[in-house]
């Protein structure tokens, strides 16, 4: 029996069954999805029933359907296949389901299959050629998916298919889908406007098929929320909670407002919006922890990458309620700790993020490899996930490739290459990278030596607060390194503000005082006067920045070549 060979994602099945019932026609497989959702509204409204239950229930009935010919059926195991909620079908599987289910009749299924067959053989000419027959047909059947995946094939043009590449006629499948209230369609129309749309001849030089159109691009999009798409209501909620250039049309409150129909309607960006608002008190909403995290951990459940990354985040540090912020390890109460630290869990969801292609994540995973926290230590993966992360611009991990080529780590020692990681690093901003970077500098190690240039490097660390780049400056300005004469009283201001970075440190101290006893009485007022002012510089607190957040579902403003 098929069912023997399916492994279930209990979790996930309910909230990513994805089939609308209404394409639906067999009458056994809308009775257990109607059982299914019965289950789901009555475990969410806390009235009991056993969810597990009813989809071990549901997907013992439905295969068994499935295994008699029912056409609805075989549609239903065959997406659930392709949403990770069921495993252990391979492709051809899923493939001669998917056509079981095309050929009794089911609509979705003709588009389901028609994007597969274009998507994963480009090649086969035949295949393609079938892949565009079933979504016209399903089209033709007055199905919302298959409109738009011909739209974009319009838009796109398949030669090999004879089909031309025709804007107009794409947007004019568009357009009957918007007329149909499919948001979906009316959010794309909104995203062709706001982009534009181009092409490049061949000298070239760029051919305008699409003209940008702002003002019918916000028009769309007002449609496509009106018509209850939830990315268009994140898009247009972000554009009220900001505001234009000028502050008009800003309105935090019914951006919120919009979110959270968002997020009701399953949206998982929604929630994650919803939970950095929540987190940081923004737009006049009240800050409360408790109900971001209950936001970024749904999100995380729809696969939202960035709300993933934050329950890593949190996981592994643990997250205290508002009222217990500031409290003593031993003055906490269990209902004062939201989330308890959970290194194994957190990497979990640091993976998944990493999987959703977030950089950050990447490099966190690799530090898990190269400490052996959770996972067995491994400096090769280490290497190879930090490296991902620092070509994809982060910074930290940019300094973190740079002392793995400086020590051998996960990859052949390369003392050129750590220091053109670690240049980078510094560049972005990272002040140990700027204190290492700059000691290569001032020894000539993987560079040309330039004491001015490790000056500089120094400097800019010691500006971020690095004692011991206070420390290195001090050296240079006390043995006059640079311009050939000796400053004691500068060195003196670096090694006070070393002793105040290090919170006093015995040996910051004493090489202060070492350097005093050089000075004259006029040359250490003078120091003090100047030292102060640094320390003032340092210790000034940053002006608060709330910025609006961003829907992440937003369509570039420059024009594309589609």
């Amino acid at each position: 029996m098929l069912l023997a060979a399916l492994k279930l994602q209990l979790a996930a099945l309910v909230t990513v069954a994805g089939i609308n019932t209404d394409d639906i026609k067999s009458d056994a497989v809308k009775t257990e999805l109607t059982k299914l959702e019965a289950a789901q509204k009555s475990a969410s409204g806390g009235t009991g029933g056993d969810v597990n239950q009813a989809i071990n229930a549901a997907v013992q009935a439905i295969t068994k359907a499935a295994e008699g010919g029912d056409a609805d059926a075989n549609y239903a195991i065959a997406l659930w296949s392709r949403l990770g909620v069921i495993n252990g079908l391979d492709a051809n599987t899923v493939l001669s389901m998917y056509d079981k289910a095309s050929k009794g009749g089911n609509v979705p299924a003709m588009s389901e299959l028609g994007g597969i067959l274009l998507q994963n053989f480009p090649q086969d000419t035949d295949k393609v050629k079938q892949g565009i027959k079933l979504i016209q047909d399903a089209e033709a059947k007055d199905n919302a998916a298959a409109r738009r995946a011909l739209a974009q094939i319009t838009l796109q043009g398949v030669p090999a298919a004879g089909i031309e590449r025709d804007v107009t006629k794409a947007l004019g499948l568009l357009e009957k889908g918007s007329a149909a209230k499919d948001g979906e369609a009316t959010y794309n129309l909104a995203q062709a406007y706001a982009a534009g749309i181009a092409e490049r001849q061949q000298d070239g030089t760029p051919k305008e098929l699409l003209k940008q159109d702002e003002a019918k691009a916000l028009e769309y999009l007002k449609k496509a929320v009106e018509q209850e798409h939830a990315p268009a209501m994140n898009d247009y909620g972000a554009r009220m909670f900001q505001g234009d250039k000028d502050g008009k049309g800003k309105d935090p409150k019914a951006a919120i407002d919009l979110f959270t129909k968002a997020s009701i309607k399953g949206n998982a960006a929604a929630h994650r919006l919803l939970g950095s608002i929540y987190e940081q008190g923004l737009g006049e909403q009240t800050k409360d922890i408790k109900k971001a995290a209950e936001h970024y951990m749904t999100a995380a459940r729809g696969n939202d990458g960035v709300a993933q990354l934050w329950m890593g985040n949190v996981t592994q540090t643990g997250l205290l309620a508002d009222s217990a912020q500031g409290k003593k390890q031993e003055e906490l109460k269990p209902e004062d700790v939201l989330i308890a630290p959970n290194p194994s869990q957190a990497l979990t969801f640091y993976r998944l993020a990493a999987q959703s292609g977030l950089p950050q994540a990447m490099y966190n995973v690799g530090i898990f490899y190269e400490n052996g926290a959770v996972v067995d230590k491994d400096p090769l993966k280490a290497f190879q996930l930090v490296q991902k992360a620092a070509t994809s611009g982060i910074p930290v991990a940019a300094f973190r490739l740079g002392s793995y080529y400086q020590q051998g780590l996960g990859v052949a020692q390369d003392i050129v290459a750590a220091a053109a990681w670690f240049e980078r690093a510094a560049k972005a901003g990272v002040p140990q990278a700027q204190l290492v970077y700059g000691v290569m500098l001032e020894n000539g190690s993987g560079v040309e030596p330039s004491i001015a240039a490790a000056a500089a490097m120094y400097e800019k660390a010691a500006d971020q607060g690095n004692a011991q780049a206070m420390v290195n400056l001090a050296q240079i300005y006390e043995r006059g390194a640079i311009g050939g004469s000796k400053n004691p009283a500068r060195a003196w201001e670096y090694a006070s503000l070393a002793v105040d970075a290090s919170n006093g440190d015995a040996k910051a101290k004493e090489y202060r005082d070492t350097i005093a006893k050089g000075l004259s009485k006029a040359e250490l007022e003078k120091a003090t006067k100047s030292y102060e002012e640094k320390k003032a510089k340092l210790t000034a607190p940053a002006a608060p920045t709330a910025p609006a957040p961003s829907s992440g579902s937003g369509s570039s403003k420059s024009k594309k070549d589609r």
